[in-house]
């Protein structure tokens, strides 16, 4: 029989060598991160090589006409026909109201005989004055006779002058009753009735360019600077989102005019299938430069929470940390001007568990 002072000693040699084994064996989240270690941790990679990439500012705009041209009377009438209506396209020179043109061809007729009559007085006239020229030679007519002559061919030139020009203004009458488009367009308002009686300088409508329109645009001073006229530009709009329409820069603001300093810029955009409108909402990117052999990376490739641009790369299977200097943007894309080279291969995802020349797994 064991004697209790033997007993309790046997009990504290076996509770000290179950705590001895406990505190050897290796913690299980330990063992984890070994075996993570030793596997390396899972990334996703992007091998970077050169491209050529168009550095660009993005804004946008409304949609207008280049131009809008008043459809308006330059004489008095009454309308008696509407030849266009709202929506119709036009060429230069298609009638699109109709005045009553009688009382215009009426007085036109009157002019007419106006200058038929003052042609015929000045012919007399010339005649007279020659047949004087020739007796004054054999001296059968005064000097006083000659002079009478000469002004009364003087007078009658000026009169048929004058008739010509009557009647000229009085065929533009007429032809002022047909009231046409000065440009190729659409028509996008027309407020004529059959029967309105109209005067000089009374708006009818308006004649709109639908192939040629244009954007504007407001920039900040830090873009401003770098756009030029004749600025390559993409325009893209949420009715054709599947639609690159092309442009160049008309025209850029030398003064910033608001509040905000935004540089107005004007850029025309080419729509010969007449698919764009005026007042569509657009997205335009102006395109200032364009780079060749260049490496870029997608922002998202950037280690978050650090003071400089860092990235990581790949080499022989470890991560490696880079503080890299980036350059300008184009949409979701940067220029890296420095501490990257085409060739290397970047972590695109996972960077920012990574830790300086840990071991990784490309996945």
């Amino acid at each position: 029989m064991l004697g209790k002072r033997s007993v309790l000693s046997l009990i504290c040699l076996l509770i000290g060598t179950m705590v001895l084994i406990t505190s050897c064996g290796p913690p299980e989240n330990e063992d984890q991160a070994d075996s993570e270690e030793i596997k390396g941790m899972p990334v996703v990679v992007q091998q970077l090589t050169p491209e050529t990439i168009d550095l660009m500012v993005t804004a946008t705009g409304v949609l207008r006409s280049e131009y809008e041209v008043p459809i308006m009377s330059e004489i008095s009438g009454t309308i008696i026909n509407k030849v266009r209506d709202i929506g119709d396209v036009v060429q230069k020179g298609d009638v699109i109201v109709a005045l009553d043109a009688e009382p215009y061809e009426l007085a036109y007729a009157q002019a007419e005989g106006s200058f038929n009559a003052a042609a015929a007085a000045y012919d007399q006239a010339l005649r007279d004055y020659q047949r004087y020229v020739e007796l004054s030679e054999t001296e059968d007519v005064s000097t006083y006779e000659l002079e009478t002559a000469q002004l009364a061919e003087r007078t009658a030139a000026a009169n048929l002058q004058m008739a010509e020009a009557a009647m000229k203004l009085a065929e533009r009458s007429v032809r002022l009753t047909r009231l046409s488009s000065p440009v190729e367009g659409s028509v996008a308002k027309l407020d004529a009735q059959i029967g309105q009686q109209v005067g000089p300088g009374t708006p009818l409508g308006k004649i709109v360019a639908t192939q040629s329109l244009e954007v504007e645009v407001g920039l900040s001073e830090r873009e401003i600077v770098n756009i030029r006229k004749g600025n390559r530009a993409l325009i893209t709009t949420s009715v054709y989102p599947d639609q690159v329409f092309k442009g160049k820069v008309k025209s850029v603001g030398s003064a910033g005019l608001d509040m905000g300093r935004s540089f107005p810029v004007v850029i025309e955009v080419q729509n010969e299938a007449e698919t764009l409108k005026p007042g569509m909402i657009t997205v335009v990117k102006i395109i200032f430069e364009t780079r060749e052999n260049v490496v870029t990376i997608n922002r998202d490739a950037l280690v978050l929470g650090e003071d400089t641009p860092t990235v990581y790369v790949v080499v022989e299977g470890v991560a490696i940390r880079r503080n890299i200097k980036l350059g300008r943007s184009a949409d979701y894309r940067i220029v890296v001007e420095e501490g990257l080279e085409a060739g290397e291969v970047l972590v695109i995802t996972g960077q920012n568990v990574l830790t300086d020349s840990i071991k990784v797994k490309i996945l």
